[in-house]
């Protein structure tokens, strides 16, 4: 049976919205190309294996406050020392991949401090070992941050009062995740029907002090409270008090 769509049309139409579909006219659905050519976040191919929708990451560029205090040395009178590693670690990328030797150094001291962090500086071959060190501080650095911080040039910023702040320069350069297996998956939607309105699970709160008035004293005090004499007493629940003359 065809879906009746006539509700939902007659209600676009009010707001001043059209789509094709109203109309009859369904929208030709090109595949996604292989070698991820021409994809579309907004496009739905039925047929589409999960790779198929990855897609490398670009190159992000920005200015940003500089980050000079986490390669700065003791040394008063060489503060910034190319080449010197100020921390070296082993970490996974988001591809999953790891990075075993990840350094932050400076790479240039002039104007402007050129310094990376967290930069792929070996490989698994002397070749890749020596292109790494060779691209590192360049635009051809595709691991880690790259940062430009300069002294004089500056640049102008608004806060999150509306005030604006003059900084120094810092330019950052970095590779963007893209689509990959980290943030893209291909799997149906299901939700329970009776969890339906529901966003989170119930919170219990034990700590909630209740005043149940009248009902807090004792039972037996309860109980006289319901009796109006001395007739009423001896019928109460069927004999429940046993009265005695002395």
């Amino acid at each position: 049976m065809p879906v009746d769509y006539t509700i939902l049309i007659n209600r676009l139409q009010s707001s001043g919205i059209t789509f094709p579909f109203m109309y009859g006219i369904t929208p030709t659905m090109l595949p996604p190309s292989q070698g991820n050519i021409n994809m579309s976040p907004n496009t739905r191919y039925s047929g589409a294996t999960v790779n198929q929708w990855y897609h490398s990451g670009g190159f992000v560029t920005g200015f940003t406050n500089d980050k000079l205090n986490m390669v700065r040395s003791y040394s008063n009178q060489e503060q910034y020392i190319p080449y010197l590693v100020s921390n070296h670690e082993t970490y996974a990328n988001y591809f999953g991949t790891t990075v075993f030797s990840g350094v932050t150094m400076v790479v240039t001291s002039g104007e402007p401090i050129t310094y990376v962090v967290d930069t792929e500086s070996s490989g698994g071959t002397p070749t890749e070992v020596q292109q790494n060190l060779t691209i590192i501080g360049t635009i051809g650095q595709t691991t880690g941050l790259l940062y430009n911080s300069y002294s004089a040039e500056t640049y102008q910023t608004i806060n999150l009062d509306g005030t604006a702040e003059t900084l120094p320069k810092t330019k950052m350069r970095f590779v963007s995740e893209g689509w990959n297996v980290t943030n893209v998956d291909l799997s149906a939607i299901t939700k329970t029907e009776y969890l339906l309105g529901i966003v989170s699970p119930p919170e219990v709160f034990s700590d909630i002090f209740i005043d149940r008035g009248s009902t807090t004293v004792m039972e037996d005090h309860l109980r006289l409270g319901e009796i109006k004499g001395l007739d009423a007493l001896l019928d109460y629940g069927n004999g429940y008090y046993k009265v005695g003359l002395q």
